[in-house]
């Protein structure tokens, strides 16, 4: 995927989350640099509109400059509602990868919003691209069969163009839009020897304990246990993260004594809370997510 360090000056590292609450990415970041690779960050942060912002980040106890783009999105939204700002994103990304194309050679782009301007960037100025899959795009987003088919057709041009294409399981290769020329299956695994359990803690009771922290969306069936677990109150939920589903979450935590909504929460802080907890959730919607 990358060739001998020496070749290349660095490494444009683009996603459209923070990388701060974003434990994949952490975790490609880190190995990176450990490999001696230079890495440029710049993440979009959704809660705030303002002039892009550098600031030095601690990811996996190293110190990293991150630019943040900010935009801010609108919440209970759906992806129609928020093309525009999508958009806004976009354009900034493009500025600032043009701005600094002389201190990169290659592209490492995060999800199909981020990685359809690092294709245009990496034709104009001749960087590779290693375009990386977390979430299909078309398929986490509610929208129509039109716009459905043309995202596909978009995605289909980025895999095709892309140096490298990286996926997390086997089984998303059956969701690919197209077949890459170069494909690489690396699976999200946790680093539990780093676990520090003392960073979260939980309620001392009897009570059996359920973490969920991650992608608050539709088709991850967090209403539904939700549901469940507020009519048992024998069990506890502990849930962060961020998306479309955040304020009703975040309701439901005030209305029930057994369910805590716990916002966003750095990697370190996630294990420490599975670690502390009895049950980790990894449910999908069958209908919205047939080959998750």
């Amino acid at each position: 995927m990358y060739t001998t360090k020496k070749n290349y000056i660095g490494i444009a590292f683009i996603h459209d989350l923070e990388l701060t609450y974003d434990a994949r990415a952490q975790k490609e970041v880190s190995s990176l640099i450990n490999a001696g690779y230079h890495l440029m960050i710049c993440d979009w942060n959704k809660k705030l509109d303002g002039k892009n912002q550098e600031e030095i980040c601690q990811i996996r106890k190293l110190n990293l400059k991150a630019n943040h783009i900010q935009v801010k999105v609108k919440k209970r939204a759906g992806f129609k509602d928020n093309i525009w700002n999508l958009i806004k994103f976009e354009i900034r990304l493009f500025k600032w990868l043009q701005k600094n194309r002389s201190s990169y050679s290659c592209i490492h782009a995060c999800n199909m919003d981020t990685a359809y301007i690092g294709m245009i960037i990496s034709r104009m100025y001749h960087k590779k691209l290693v375009y990386d899959i977390y979430d299909d795009f078309a398929d986490c987003h509610k929208c129509g069969r039109k716009l459905y088919d043309f995202i596909k057709v978009i995605d289909s041009k980025i895999i095709k163009l892309s140096d490298a294409v990286i996926i997390c399981s086997e089984r998303r290769k059956e969701q690919l839009a197209a077949i890459p020329d170069k494909l690489y299956v690396i699976h999200n695994t946790p680093d539990i020897e780093d676990i520090d359990s003392s960073l979260m803690s939980v309620n001392r009771n009897e009570k059996m304990k359920i973490a969920y922290i991650g992608n608050l969306t539709k088709g991850r069936m967090l209403e539904e246990v939700i549901d469940i677990v507020s009519r048992h109150q024998q069990w506890e939920l502990y849930c962060g993260g961020s998306g479309d589903l955040e304020a009703e979450i975040e309701q439901k935590a005030k209305q029930n004594d057994n369910i805590y909504f716990l916002g966003r929460l750095p990697y370190e802080k996630v294990l420490a809370l599975e670690a502390n907890c009895d049950v980790i959730p990894a449910l999908y919607d069958n209908y919205i997510y047939p080959l998750c």
